[in-house]
């Protein structure tokens, strides 16, 4: 749909830009239920918030308040108030002010005046949207969860873009990935190795690495992972490498050597990055789970916690909910049973945004907060 109406969208592109950028607090009203006041409550100062469609605002504060009083709409239902602060990228259109469907905010505080909750809200991303890809699209729906959607876009550009062939199967080899389906994404990047640019080959070796580790054939995962190896120039790509050839000796029971691994990985990472980067924080979570599998848990515990901080500042869903998930099996296997029923759940809430339900991490999950559950009912 979005690919017919490709015109019409570029010509309300046009219009946009043509219209003025706001730099006032804007606001909008909305009805929402208890769960979904609970969950703004919880991301405040944490998570980054995403709404579902295009944003429409308005500079009347009043107005906009006595929408919400009037409305006859309210059982079950509380009344909010979205003050939206530093909207660089909101555009105004009469006396609308629209954001577009890929803008996130951060909230930064939540008050109940009047019987309104009043949800200051701070825009998080930038105004730079120049240059977009169908690429670029199919990743936003990714992001949003929408594996089937941004599929069905990559399909077309496949007959569309033959030169861009080797990026797109890459592309559908990773949302396989995110569906579970390993010997499929394998099959997708084989594809996109035969005709991979020279500078982009070490990649796409090291992602079939990670298939064949999916797929349990550690010897053809540690042979691709040398070959990328060797290829690489770049530090920080190296200990992405090393750090995948870890998780294979890991899943090989070779917990000496894949601890090596993971400490050289984050070494190389800590004299690059920052202390807050995610890559740190894939590190100590696969270290914490070296520890975990020596029966090391205290010290498995130590480095999940270092790895949840910083996850909770870069709000990365999956990492999160690994994270969440390896908590509640250390405290599973210590028999804290309540403490790692809510770990569980923790994780299953992101999972069940992110990963279909057939997906083989998720149906796992749901397992265990079935038997945690009958244990406590």
């Amino acid at each position: 749909m979005i690919y017919l109406l490709r015109f019409f969208l570029q010509d309300i592109e046009q219009q946009l830009k043509s219209c003025s950028i706001v730099s006032v607090p804007v606001y909008r009203g909305q009805l929402m239920t208890n769960n979904q006041i609970e969950f703004l409550e919880d991301s405040i100062n944490k998570n980054l918030l995403r709404f579902n469609s295009f944003i429409i605002a308005k500079i009347n504060r009043e107005e906009i308040l006595k929408s919400l009083q009037n409305s006859s709409n309210k059982n079950n239902f509380n009344s909010v108030l979205f003050h939206i602060e530093i909207n660089q990228i909101g555009k105004q259109f009469q006396e609308f002010i629209l954001f577009p469907i890929t803008t996130e905010f951060r909230i930064h505080s939540i008050e109940y005046q009047n019987n309104i909750y009043i949800v200051k809200i701070i825009v998080f991303n930038s105004n730079s949207y120049s240059n977009k890809t169908p690429i670029d699209l199919s990743h936003q729906l990714q992001n949003l969860g929408q594996l089937d959607q941004a599929e069905k876009i990559l399909q077309r550009l496949l007959s569309q873009y033959p030169t861009e062939n080797s990026k797109l199967y890459d592309e559908l080899a990773r949302i396989a990935q995110h569906k579970g389906l390993y010997e499929i994404s394998l099959q997708l990047y084989e594809k996109s190795l035969i005709k991979v640019s020279q500078k982009d080959r070490p990649y796409c070796l090291n992602n079939i690495g990670c298939m064949y580790d999916y797929l349990e054939q550690y010897d053809s995962a540690m042979e691709f992972y040398f070959v990328s190896l060797t290829l690489m120039k770049n530090d920080l790509d190296r200990a992405m490498c090393i750090n995948n050839i870890g998780i294979t000796l890991a899943n090989q029971e070779e917990y000496q050597d894949a601890l090596k691994s993971f400490q050289q990985s984050l070494s190389i990472r800590q004299r690059f990055l920052p202390e807050n980067h995610q890559d740190l924080g894939i590190s100590y979570v696969n270290i914490g789970g070296v520890y975990s599998s020596i029966n090391q848990f205290d010290l498995a515990l130590e480095y999940y916690q270092k790895a949840l901080k910083i996850f909770l500042k870069n709000c990365s869903p999956i990492y999160k909910a690994i994270v969440y998930q390896n908590i509640g099996e250390i405290l599973y296997d210590k028999n804290q049973l309540n403490e790692a029923l809510n770990n569980y759940q923790q994780a299953a809430i992101i999972f069940r945004k992110i990963r279909p339900s057939n997906h083989p991490t998720r149906i796992y999950i749901e397992q265990i907060i079935n038997k945690l559950t009958q244990i406590y009912s």
